[in-house]
């Protein structure tokens, strides 16, 4: 997670062959997102401080 220029952003990546990370997209400040690694979670940066 950083701090862009609207609020919380966070950076998903996966990584692959335990070698390299790749991005695979970013979520803005507004937009909460689910991921399942490394356990199922939801995360909502609209509820995080500005």
């Amino acid at each position: 997670m950083e701090r862009g220029d609207f609020g919380p952003v966070v950076h998903r990546y996966e990584l692959v062959k335990e070698v390299h990370y790749n991005l695979l997209g970013t979520v803005g400040p507004d937009d909460p997102v689910e991921v399942t690694e490394p356990w199922p979670m939801r995360l909502d940066p609209s509820a995080w401080p500005r």
